[in-house]
């Protein structure tokens, strides 16, 4: 893999003390490439190619993730660490992280504007309803 570049440092930095709040230096992390397309109205995607990373060899795969983005995959990750190079259930080693997919559309309902502003992000990046400490 080809070493970070001085132009790439400051993200270097991001994303290493991204993946040090969520892992371990040793935790296993799987990625996801997936490539994305619409087809006939409707969204498709595939799995390009799986990935098992140890948490603190992920900054110097940043180039080759970067060069893989760039020809059309997304980059996904599993937020628990995974015990083996698997996908399911048995293989997180365990869950420090709750997660939610969201859905956001290019126009918002009213509704979902009202409902995004009654939720805060707290110290240490924690969100929950505003209002609750």
């Amino acid at each position: 893999m080809n070493p970070i570049s001085q132009s790439d440092s400051s993200l270097a930095l991001e994303i290493k003390e991204f993946v040090g709040t969520l892992f371990l230096p040793e935790d296993l992390i799987e990625l996801r490439l997936i490539e994305t397309w619409t087809e006939s109205g409707k969204h498709r995607s595939e799995v390009m190619e799986r990935l098992w990373l140890q948490a603190d060899s992920l900054v110097a795969s940043c180039p080759t993730l970067r060069q893989k983005n760039q020809i059309g995959a997304n980059i996904f990750y599993g937020v628990n660490p995974r015990t083996s190079h698997g996908s399911t259930k048995s293989d997180v080693a365990i869950c420090r992280t709750l997660w939610a997919d969201l859905t956001c559309p290019l126009h918002p309902s009213p509704r979902l504007e009202r409902e995004s502003k009654s939720w805060a992000t707290h110290e240490g990046g924690h969100s929950m309803p505003r209002g609750q400490k």
